[in-house]
Formats: C-alpha cells, sequence, structure tokens
C-alpha cells in the first residue's frame, strides 16, 4: 500500500523579493521586501522511505532541529522541537518551488514554517499588527535564519510569515506598503536567471570582511546608505525616481562588483550606456536572478534577447 503525502502547513509560505536593501541592512539601512507568490513553499509529511531532494530536506530539517534544540539564543522562540522531531522521523520535509541560492526566500520559508508550525506561544498576527510586536518576531526569525547564513536581518522570513510588503529602518518597521501605489509611474521590474545559484553566508561573510577596509566603510556608510534609504522613501511615497536607480546600479557596480557573475559584467554595463534598463543584485549576489528597471519593458526586453541571449521575467508585482 503506498502512503500518500500530508500536508502539515496551514498555508503556502510565498518566495519574497528584496527589492532594495541587500547587505546594507544589516548594518542599519532602510530595506523594502515583499512577498513573491508565484513560489512558495510548505511543510508536508511523506513516510519513509524518502528519495532524492526530499530525503535531502528531511536531512536538513534534522540539522536544524538539532541546532534550534541547543542553540541557547535568548531571541531563539519556543519551539516544540519534541514534534519536529517526531515529524521528522516520520519524513517531514519541505515541499518547495523556491529556488535554493536564487535570493527568492528558500531558507526564510523554512523557518517561517517552522515558526508557524512548531513556535509555542508564537504572536498571533493582526490587521492591524504592531510594529513592536513585530520585532519580536522579526528578531525570532533572524535568530532562526542565522543557521543558514551566519547572520540575518530576519526580514525574509518576517515578509514571507506576514504575507506583506513591509519596509524597516533599523528597529522601526512599516508592516505595510501600498505597492500597488507606483502602478501608474511607468516603472517596470523584472528579472534575469544567471543559471547558477549562489551561496549567501560565504557571499554575507566575504563582503563583512571586504568592508574592514575604512575606504569601503566610509563609501558604504556615508554615501551607499544614504542612497539606499532614498530609493525606499521614494518607493514608498508611490514616485520611484529612476535617476536614483542608475546612481544605485553604478554603486553597486563598483561596491559589490565581485559579487556580480562575470557573464553579466556586460549586461550591467550596457545598461550604464544606453539607459534602456538599470541592474541591481537581488538578495546576497554571486548567482540567481538579477534585478532590472525600465521605463520602457518592450525596448529592454528586445534589448536583452537580441544583445544577449537573455529573456527577461516581467514581474507582476504592482
Amino acid at each position: 500500500m503506498i502512503m500518500e503525502t500530508s500536508i502539515l502547513s496551514k498555508r503556502d509560505f510565498s518566495g519574497k523579493l528584496l527589492l532594495i536593501g541587500e547587505h546594507s541592512v544589516i548594518d542599519g539601512s532602510k530595506a523594502l521586501v515583499i512577498p513573491y507568490p508565484d513560489v512558495s513553499a510548505i511543510l508536508a509529511i511523506h513516510p519513509k522511505p524518502l528519495f532524492g531532494k526530499d530525503l535531502v530536506s528531511n536531512r536538513i530539517l534534522f540539522e536544524f532541529a538539532t541546532w534550534l534544540k541547543e542553540n541557547r539564543d535568548h531571541e531563539m522562540p519556543e519551539l516544540d522541537t519534541a514534534r519536529m522531531f517526531v515529524d521528522i522521523e516520520q519524513g517531514l520535509y519541505l515541499q518547495s518551488s523556491i529556488p535554493k541560492g536564487y535570493g527568492m526566500g528558500s531558507s526564510g520559508a523554512l523557518c517561517a514554517a517552522v515558526y508557524d508550525e512548531y513556535g509555542r506561544n508564537k504572536t498571533i498576527l493582526s490587521e492591524n499588527q504592531g510594529s513592536d510586536n513585530l520585532q519580536g518576531v522579526k528578531k525570532a526569525l533572524a535568530t532562526m535564519e542565522s543557521w543558514f547564513h551566519g547572520t540575518s536581518s530576519g526580514i525574509d522570513p518576517l515578509c514571507i510569515y506576514i504575507n506583506k510588503p513591509i519596509v524597516i529602518e533599523g528597529k522601526k518597521m512599516i508592516t505595510t506598503w501600498p505597492v500597488e501605489s507606483i502602478r501608474k509611474t511607468g516603472l517596470h521590474a523584472f528579472l534575469l536567471d544567471t543559471g547558477m545559484s549562489g551561496n549567501t553566508g560565504e557571499l554575507v561573510k566575504a563582503f563583512r570582511k571586504k568592508l574592514q577596509g575604512q575606504s569601503l566603510k566610509e563609501s558604504f556608510t556615508e554615501q551607499y546608505i544614504p542612497l539606499v534609504n532614498e530609493v525606499v522613501d521614494q518607493f514608498f511615497d508611490g514616485h520611484p525616481d529612476y535617476e536614483s536607480l542608475i546612481q544605485l546600479s553604478l554603486f553597486q557596480w563598483r561596491i559589490f562588483h565581485d559579487m556580480i557573475p562575470e557573464r553579466f559584467w556586460r549586461v550591467w554595463e550596457y545598461g550604464f550606456d544606453w539607459e534602456y534598463y538599470t541592474c541591481k543584485l537581488l538578495g546576497s549576489g554571486g548567482g540567481g536572478y538579477i534585478l532590472g528597471f525600465t521605463q520602457d519593458f518592450e525596448n529592454a526586453s528586445r534589448c536583452l534577447l537580441e544583445r544577449f541571449d537573455l529573456k527577461p521575467i516581467y514581474l507582476t508585482i504592482w
């Protein structure tokens, strides 16, 4: 008799897109992150034996649960790891369409799903949730996600958990963002697939080490972070400025150059030369998707296809 998979999660946990604020949010910059429901994940149980990626997921969950049980961080949420271990033994895995290493929240969705299913005394979210309560959830989820990346701001799993666009500024948080407010501005967003995955933990670690250099640190804190904050404010106010996005792209070209896959260097530069589009990292970089903005998607799409054999994925996010 073949046993069927049973769904454990009470709802789907979508992917996410960190539109603005990668790397800098850890240093207190503002950040803008939105759910991306085209990909999602749920916890499920399939009786053993498991095979392939389901088996890998089951083993990762076992290692994660072991770490959660042994972690003594005071911001770690209280989790029913005993029940989690029982479910893992019975064939628990994450059924996910979120690509790993693509900056779309694969680890954030796992943390949100585990917190939702096994969290004790977790915050029950309401429509008018206060910032203080969400800050506590953000810290809890950040502590959980640090197992994957070494450090985490917590905004990815928080966005996925509450399933709303959010703007974060240090310890202050605006929980919702009327993303549709920029629908009439003529700004379009798209994704470019690099065809390779990135390693968020290693990239974050490498950049933190690189940031110890005085020259880069000054440029990062005194110029880049204020620009990030300005761009986030523009988006939140419903008036994103394309010239500011070009400046953000120029800064990333200089500061995060080694996180841009070499094949896309000319793609990135071509955006500066002709201004048909502008590129930025999506997440930590190193692979995955590159995020693009344009005021003329038809022209940008034709340019990318004819010149670089790249077909951009249009984002219907507003």
